[in-house]
């Protein structure tokens, strides 16, 4: 068990760096949004219908802690931030942990779970620590970034969409775990770009999207 000396000092870093995200003029935009990836993809409903400890209550969790990752991670804009994205989005993950299982988060329980517990723990960090890196990518200045990346996957992702048997651009997103909007971005060559790379390798990994050698 987490000393209670130790658990109040990590509440009170979660509370001091939620308050700074809190601080940042777009923090209402970024939980407008959270709240309506969660309410298109019906997140509450879906959890509501299936057991903690399953594997679709795993995945819709894992759902909803991208959702709050692609949320905040555009609330970062220097380190000071990031290091508040960053414990704001661990403290998500240990909350989907808590839900999944029924117990408080605690280190030492994961391994009373087995392997199935300590997998699934590795796969909630694997998320935030995407999340982290997308941060940090979203760091470097601009002249340094590779800016020639390959705009629009329409036809890709409509071929996709076409094999899977799925009607809208919406019911992809909610497949994909990502909004309609981010998805829409993908698709689209033109306009503001509304995804960072993880997401894009990520999308055109569940699509199947294979590369040539120069990147097209």
């Amino acid at each position: 068990m987490i000393p209670p000396r130790i658990r109040r000092d990590l509440a009170r870093r979660e509370q001091e760096a939620r308050a700074l995200l809190e601080s940042h003029p777009d923090f209402p935009k970024a939980k407008v949004q959270i709240y309506e990836r969660w309410k298109a993809n019906k997140i509450p409903e879906r959890l509501a219908a299936t057991k903690r400890g399953s594997d679709e209550r795993m995945e819709i969790l894992l759902e909803s802690l991208n959702a709050c990752g692609e949320a905040y991670v555009r609330l970062v804009s220097n380190m000071q931030l990031h290091k508040a994205f960053s414990v704001t989005l661990r403290a998500q993950a240990k909350h989907a942990w808590a839900d999944l299982t029924g117990q408080p988060f605690d280190p030492l329980l994961i391994a009373l779970f087995g392997k199935i517990g300590n997998d699934r723990w590795k796969t909630l960090v694997d998320c935030v620590l995407r999340w982290e890196n997308e941060g940090m990518r979203g760091l470097i200045p601009v002249g340094n970034k590779n800016e020639t990346r390959r705009r629009g996957y329409r036809d890709h992702i409509r071929a996709w969409m076409r094999k899977m048997e799925i009607g809208t651009v919406k019911d992809a997103a909610r497949r994909l775990g990502v909004s309609e909007s981010t998805l829409k971005s993908v698709m689209s060559a033109k306009g503001k770009v509304r995804y960072g790379d993880q997401t894009l390798a990520d999308i055109l990994k569940k699509t199947g999207y294979e590369s040539n050698r120069n990147g097209e």
